[in-house]
């Protein structure tokens, strides 16, 4: 009976490359969310800017096309932004 919601979470970047071109650059994070937490993260919309504190897990997995790699954050507080 634990709440918990799994959260893709969209990192952007930018950034001014060697050529002096400015780069945008987009990581994918998942973010879990347990207990009171799950419930509070499940009324934010898509597009909202989001602050999350947690700690990092990496998790890898192979298949037939080879190495996968994925970050999660198991957050401890989720807040948006103003």
């Amino acid at each position: 009976g634990t709440a918990v919601l799994n959260l893709p979470l969209a990192v952007n970047t930018s950034y001014i490359n060697s050529d002096k071109k400015r780069v945008e650059d987009t990581a994918y994070v998942n973010v879990v969310a347990w207990d009171d937490l799950a419930e509070h993260v499940g009324s934010f919309t898509k597009g909202q800017r989001l602050f999350v504190r947690g700690t990092t897990d990496y998790e890898s997995r192979q298949d037939e096309r080879g190495s996968h790699y994925k970050t999660v954050v198991n957050a401890q507080r989720i807040e948006v932004l103003s």
